[in-house]
């Protein structure tokens, strides 16, 4: 009950398991109109029937509906009609079987006589059932019934159906409604279960309150106690800034879910967002000194709670609007940017253009961000640090503070002139405010909650193949007779882009089954004699093997004995439940690709390589193959059905040619019968033509048990319970178990079920099973003797040609193999063919440089502009947490897929996938800055500054990507290592030396400013594109005052200025009104920052010296995390 359910990489509960979980969840709902289909697919014919009397049972004791459909029936005039139609059932053929074998033409068996007589199209037997005598009867009882209970008016009947449902869930009322609870109901239980989620998994809650209260706390030490000064405006100012940020941020990842779902995930978030605003709060205002008082601190929580409620709204919104996941990347990055860059800070609403000003309306964080400046800012005086001119001889009544907002002769500055000057903010909109977030935030959660009722998401089309559209065009050339519609499809499509040419159904037809296999034994022979053959026999003696469990190991092999031998398909049965067994398959590759990609790393290097893909062809024309070779991958529903991915695992290892033997677990599992047929003919014709075949199979049907030559039964612990032929008939089997059991195999059982009932797997309790230990039994059998000797002798003459062939052994990769283009190749797949993942990159990286360049469009060069360029640099950073989210899940699915197929088969080592992910990764990621660069500014006007800038967005992102590497290469789970990565990443972002300049920062936080690569990111950025520029104050940044009464300006400012003044006189003849910026030169203020001018060059070279890093610690980490050591 309290075990993980699991999935292909988690290990968790069995299939079956998993589908009696299913089962019964089901069953829960207590409907009275119930449709199962194929409920019993899979399942042992225990569960199975314990299944169909549930069904019966609940159908009388609630009187329900139950439509079943099922893989198996027994039912006794079923068996008595088809005999008459002319089908015979054959000895050892159960009920059930028999009806099976009647849908697929290749397993019926005529009776002599009627070979002419017998249908044969589904036509034909609906035909015959019309003509029949038992649907006569059966529509005389629907007649008897229908007078009984007649049906009245329909509305009549479900009004009555409707006060039947009210009755049974203890309501008064007969409501209309599809649902078992009110909506109020719905939402109480999604609460309850949320809660239970919560409960099982509190991991993510905590750490989010965790880690942000940790970037909090280093933040606020950074700013630690602010004095109440002038020169802690620009930091009050950022530190406002980047919490509100950070604040509106924090609810990026949420998803959207069904109505009644996401109400209830609002409501279980709200304790979640409250202790993280708590946190951050409580460490952001107090440890800085912002305002200490109670009431500016609540407002200064509310406001920031408000906003981060506002913007969760909006990224639901966002989610719910969209189709699937990926899609919601380029708004939520794009528009996510354009509320930091007009939230008021950055752009203050002077400087804004007109095109893009009217952001600021409905921007969420620009209405927080002027309620918190105002909270902090109004009602308070701040002592003036640097007045102009200072020095000896200046006076106070003919200074002046050097900051915006500045009166002449006073030594303080109003917090109220500041904002109202620079930013225009007045105090009456700090609860005006207030209102707008919260109205703002009904509006975005009422278009979230009407658009998951709504627009639905994104569902599976179907069992449908999908070709590139390249080869389709292709095809079209050299093959006249190609569909017209296919080829105007894909003459319509975008390169690269995947269409749908072939539609299948999930139940492939009785008469497209029967024209596959005649066409496959009819035309196949002479291709598959071209097959390798194998001849050397695997076998092994005493095998024992052991797993790790949690409470220490566990054995699932125990002293085995057995062997295969070439020409031979042996079934491996043991005692356990449905085990399904999933097919793990790059879903961007075609078939053909999946196959060449197999042969061409897995076959010996001695092998030219126009031989193993001419093998692979062949592979595909022998086993029918070349009308989807061409097809994807994918995933089930849009891509190879199930049957088509089973076939497609057989041949990839067909396609590597195995020298021993060709191993399946569960080739069988989860299919229907006519799948399971082909399946298993296929491995029959495979072993018939020389191959080894040892199969791990799911209770076959007698027909499939027939065509199995050995048998290997495994009981509990992995002890044998027999090895040997099966025999003509099951003879062989059979009479072993006969003369040991008390209960004789009947005529008409399976001999597959019956072995697994005497041996005990189909117990219902143990009482109900033999009292034999069929181990022991085994054991001290004269059969295992014989089994003894024949592996001795075995082994004696293997040893003797082992002896001579071993120098020509060429074994499979176990160490590194020099780089081989074939994984690059697939790599490559892996990251180009969905060509909307490239789509979708792009718009993110176009759409930040589009308008991150269209805000900042020849920005003016006075103070304000130096800040908003060097934030627009800093803003360009925020690519991290966009290409991050797409890398990372990329790089974990290829290491999934490595680590369970690639890895255990020894196609090729650790070292290779992680320099083919890099080398493929790298690549592409040269391709986005031609994106993000913006050339159009005046500030980047020259040729060379032009240059560097697309140089160190280049080295940017590739450091993005290798350092994404590096947090995905040893940490499980795609979400924490993204977690992992973009904290990280908000460290170095704080550390950079945008938000607290090097010299201020205390020595520890110094180290991690060197150390941080943002620091030369930024610095060689800034240092391109501003770097020897005068800087031309604005109106309200000039310091305007008049000198002593006889002197000029000039005269009167030319001590304070020879003192290293970094300002500069506009108008020094004057002797009035004299005007003076405090700032002349850019590189004075890039130096305030800690980034000198001269040294570009030896950051952008830094910038691939933290690459060169993030590679070697990728290969460090996935060696010292994933890599399995021996001892």
């Amino acid at each position: 009950m309290n075990t993980l359910m699991g999935d292909d990489m988690i290990r968790g509960v069995s299939g079956g398991e998993k589908k009696r979980a299913s089962i019964a969840e089901a069953f829960a709902a207590d409907a009275r109109i119930q449709a199962w289909d194929n409920t019993t697919r899979g399942l042992d014919s225990l569960t199975a029937f314990r299944v169909a009397r549930t069904l019966k049972r609940t159908a009388v004791a609630r009187r329900a509906a139950v439509l079943v459909s099922v893989s198996t029936s027994a039912r006794r005039k079923a068996v008595e009609y088809f005999a008459r139609l002319g089908f015979e059932r054959s000895s050892r053929v159960t009920t059930a079987d028999f009806l099976t074998s009647l849908t697929y033409s290749r397993e019926r068996v005529v009776r002599p006589g009627f070979e002419n007589r017998v249908p044969r199209s589904a036509e034909d037997f609906a035909a015959a059932w019309i003509r029949s005598p038992e649907r006569e009867h059966l529509l005389r009882q629907v007649d008897e019934y229908n007078a009984v209970h007649p049906v009245q008016r329909e509305q009549d009947a479900l009004v009555r159906l409707h006060r039947a449902m009210a009755f049974s869930r203890g309501s008064s009322r007969a409501t209309i409604s599809a649902y078992a609870l009110s909506t109020e109901g719905q939402v109480a239980e999604c609460v309850r279960r949320a809660i239970c989620r919560i409960k099982n998994n509190p991991v993510p809650m905590i750490s989010g309150v965790i880690g942000s209260t940790a970037i909090a706390v280093i933040i606020a030490s950074i700013y630690y106690n602010l004095p109440q000064t002038t020169d802690t405006f620009y930091k009050r100012d950022v530190l406002i800034f980047y919490s509100i940020v950070l604040t509106a941020s924090s609810s990026v990842l949420e998803f959207y879910r069904p109505f009644v779902e996401s109400t209830a995930s609002m409501i279980c978030d709200l304790p979640h967002k409250i202790f993280v605003t708590i946190g951050f709060t409580l460490s952001i205002y107090f440890m800085t000194n912002l305002w200490r008082t109670p009431a500016a601190y609540f407002t200064f929580y509310l406001i920031s709670f408000a906003c981060q409620l506002t913007m969760s709204m909006f990224f639901r919104m966002v989610g719910s609007l969209s189709k699937t996941h990926a899609v919601c990347m380029p708004p939520v990055a794009n528009l996510m940017l354009l509320f930091i860059i007009y939230a008021g800070f950055v752009i203050p609403p002077e400087y804004t253009y007109r095109w893009l000003g009217w952001l600021r309306w409905i921007n969420p964080i620009g209405y927080a961000y002027e309620s918190l400046m105002v909270n902090e800012y109004w009602g308070r005086d701040y002592a003036c640090t640097t007045l102009v001119p200072a020095g000896p001889g200046y006076s106070a009544s003919e200074q002046i503070c050097a900051t915006v907002g500045s009166v002449p002769g006073e030594s303080y500055v109003s917090g109220e002139n500041y904002l109202r000057v620079k930013y225009s903010y007045n105090r009456a909109h700090l609860w005006r405010n207030f209102g707008v977030l919260l109205a703002i935030m009904v509006f975005f959660c009422g278009v979230h909650l009407l658009a998951i009722q709504y627009i639905k998401a994104r569902r599976s089309k179907g069992d449908v193949l999908l070709f590139r559209r390249r080869d389709v065009l292709r095809a079209a050339r050299t093959n006249p007779s190609q569909s017209r519609a296919d080829i105007e499809s894909a003459e319509g499509k975008e390169p690269g882009t995947a269409i749908q040419i072939v539609k299948t159904s999930p139940t492939v037809s009785m008469e497209a089954k029967a024209e596959e296999a005649d066409r496959f034994h009819e035309s196949k022979t002479t291709l598959l004699d071209g097959l390798v053959k194998q001849t050397a026999i695997f076998h092994w003696e005493d095998l024992s093997y052991d797993v790790k469990v949690k409470d220490g190991t566990k054995r699932i092999l125990d002293g085995v004995d057995g062997w295969v031998r070439p020409g031979t398909l042996t079934a491996l049965m043991r005692k356990t439940g449905y085990i399904q067994q999933a097919d793990l398959h790059l879903p961007t590759a075609t078939v053909r690709e999946a196959l060449t990609f197999s042969a061409l790393l897995r076959q010996p290097r001695s092998v030219p390589r126009a031989e193993k893909i001419a093998y692979v062809e062949h592979v595909m024309a022998a086993l029918d193959m070349q009308a989807y070779a061409g097809a994807i991958v994918g995933v089930p529903g849009e891509g190879l059905n199930v049957e088509q991915r089973k076939r497609l695992t057989i041949r990839i290892e067909l396609a590597a040619k195995p020298e021993l033997l060709l191993f399946l677990d569960e080739p069988t599992s989860g299919l229907d019968s006519q799948t399971v047929w082909s399946i298993c003919t296929l491995l029959r014709k495979l072993a018939d033509n020389g191959q080894a075949i040892l199969c791990t199979i799911h209770q076959p049907s007698s027909q499939l048990f027939q065509m199995f030559d050995q048998l290997l039964l495994l009981g509990d612990g992995g002890r044998t319970l027999y090895f040997d032929e099966i025999g003509h008939s099951s003879k062989t089997v059979i009479d072993y178990f006969e003369q040991n059991s008390t209960r004789p195999c009947g005529c008409d059982e399976n001999p597959a079920e019956w072995i697994l009932d005497v041996t005990g797997a189909y117990r219902v309790s143990d009482a109900e099973a033999e009292a034999v230990d069929w181990h022991a039994t085994w054991r001290d059998s004269p059969e295992r003797q014989a089994i003894k000797h024949q592996l001795s002798a075995t082994r004696s003459s293997l040893r003797q040609h082992h002896h001579q062939h071993q120098h020509h052994h060429h074994p499979q990769q176990t160490s590194p193999p020099p780089p081989n283009p074939n994984l690059l190749n697939q790599s490559q797949t892996q990251f180009a063919a969905p060509i909307t993942h490239q789509l979708l990159l792009l718009a993110v990286s176009a759409g930040i440089g589009f308008f991150n360049g269209f805000s900042f469009y020849q920005t003016r060069l006075d103070i304000q502009g130096l800040t908003s360029i060097l934030f627009s640099v800093f803003i360009l950073t925020s690519v991290f947490s966009n290409i991050d989210q797409q890398v990372i899940p990329r790089f974990i699915a290829g290491r999934q897929l490595f680590e369970v197929r690639e890895r255990h088969s020894k196609t090729y080592s650790w070292l290779v996938f992680v320099a083919a992910e890099a080398v493929v990764e790298m690549a592409w990621q040269a391709y986005y800055p031609a994106r993000l660069w913006r050339y159009e500014d005046v500030t980047w006007g020259a040729a060379s500054r032009g240059g560097l800038v697309f140089g160190a967005l280049w080295a940017f992102c590739l450091f993005v990507s290798t350092a994404s590497h590096t947090a995905a290469a040893a940490i499980e789970h795609a979400e924490v290592a993204v977690n992992v990565a973009q904290l990280v990443s908000s460290i170095w972002l704080v550390f950079c030396g945008v938000l607290v300049p090097p010299a201020e920062l205390v020595r520890f936080w110094e180290f991690i400013y060197r150390l941080a690569p943002y620091t030369y990111f930024v610095g060689t950025m800034t240092a391109a594109g501003m770097g020897h520029q005068t800087v031309e104050c604005s109106a309200i940044e000039l310091l305007r005052f008049d000198p002593p009464e006889g002197l000029s300006y000039g005269r009167y400012m030319a001590q304070y200025l020879g003192s290293g003044a970094l300002g500069n006189l506009l108008n020094p003849e004057a002797t009035a009104d004299c005007t003076y910026c405090p700032l002349h030169q850019t590189d004075s203020f890039l130096a305030t920052i800690g980034i000198d001018v001269e040294q570009h060059w030896r950051n952008f070279g830094l910038l691939f010296v933290y690459i060169a890093f993030n590679i070697l610690a990728t290969f460090g980490l996935y060696w010292l995390a994933r890599v399995p050591k021996r001892g």
